[in-house]
């Protein structure tokens, strides 16, 4: 039975790959076994990233390995995400560590370690209070680790765009206003929310200028919690498996979209709070700033072009999203 399944997943692999030429699930095996040898019995498409397509492969002797791979144009950044993960798990810091890596080939590609566990957003309601406790330290210790990374600027406030790029320093308050435009266009491309949401939010980040601008600023990794954790079901952190897009500011922005993510989910925010806690910060005006700029973050997700048939923006999504932005600007006004 388990030969003609595996003949089965096999068939699935070349029918896939009949259908066109560059990075699928074809191309996928055929690099999983050039570089770990042996025969792979099937390829699951994972969500992609913005420069790279992205599969979960299962051997024939039962190892499994992720294999993202990028078009030409995204071949820097793709050997970008190399460089850090390399960098990231030398601070140890429980990230995916790289297999194989060919940043040569038309098609270049990263071979990763498989994180045993499941997606946070997967199995959260299952957790319990004292194992979002012990998720919340990992991830406070995960976030210091990759402070401590490299020196922060010499001048407070300063940050670099995404992906830790070089280029023009930023004061804080301006990178947060180039995400909020962002946000802005998105929900206007979209059209299904008015875009005149983020005024608010805009409103209040020009009352924040001067704090922004004196917080000190460090090393930072932005993702999504509930789909970038991967965890086991007693809570402990195995690891996160998306990496790449750095910043330099402050790093309360983290759990701030955390704690927007979790609401959002139909979850309490009480890990988000825990993680800020242990972090030894604080749930001031800025932090909820940052929450309110994670949901307009999240409205630009629905009816994108990326967006794919669950971001399809429903009354109830549309209610809970100006929800969650009505409690972050009661509190911002509430603190400043």
């Amino acid at each position: 039975m388990r030969d003609e399944a595996a003949a089965r997943r096999t068939s699935e692999i070349d029918t896939a790959a009949s259908l066109e030429v560059g990075p699928n699930a074809f191309l996928a095996a055929a690099i999983v076994e050039a570089a770990l040898g042996g025969g792979v019995s099937g390829v699951r498409q994972q969500r992609n990233l913005h420069h790279a397509y992205v599969f979960d492969t299962l051997m024939t002797d039962g190892r499994r390995a992720v294999v993202r791979i990028a078009p030409p144009e995204g071949r820097a950044a793709l050997c970008h995400t190399k460089a850090w993960i390399d960098r990231l798990n030398e601070a140890g810091v429980p990230v995916p560590r790289v297999l194989a890596f060919d940043g040569q080939s038309e098609f270049s590609s990263i071979v990763l370690e498989h994180m045993p566990g499941k997606r946070l957003g997967q199995i959260f309601s299952r957790l319990s209070l004292p194992a979002q406790g012990v998720l919340a330290g990992r991830l406070a210790d995960m976030q210091a680790l990759i402070a401590a990374i490299e020196p922060a600027p010499a001048q407070p406030g300063l940050a670099h765009g995404p992906d830790n790029r070089p280029g023009p320093k930023l004061r804080w308050s301006e990178v947060l206003a180039v995400s909020l435009r962002h946000s802005r266009h998105r929900i206007e491309l979209a059209g299904l929310i008015p875009a005149s949401v983020a005024d608010r939010v805009e409103a209040r980040l020009t009352r924040l200028v001067d704090l922004l601008d004196h917080i000190p600023a460090t090393l930072f990794m932005v993702g999504r919690l509930l789909s970038e954790a991967v965890v086991t079901e007693s809570g402990q952190l195995t690891g996160i498996t998306d990496t790449g897009r750095f910043f330099r500011g402050d790093g309360r922005v983290v759990p701030a979209f955390a704690l927007v993510d979790l609401l959002n989910a139909g979850h309490s925010g009480k890990l988000a709070e825990a993680w800020l806690a242990l972090s030894g910060s604080e749930a001031d005006a800025s932090f909820w700033l940052y929450a309110a700029i994670g949901c307009l973050h999240l409205m630009g997700d629905y009816g994108g072009a990326q967006a794919d048939a669950a971001m399809a923006l429903k009354p109830s999504d549309r209610m809970r999203l100006e929800g969650v932005l009505d409690i972050a600007i009661t509190r911002i006004d509430r603190l400043r």
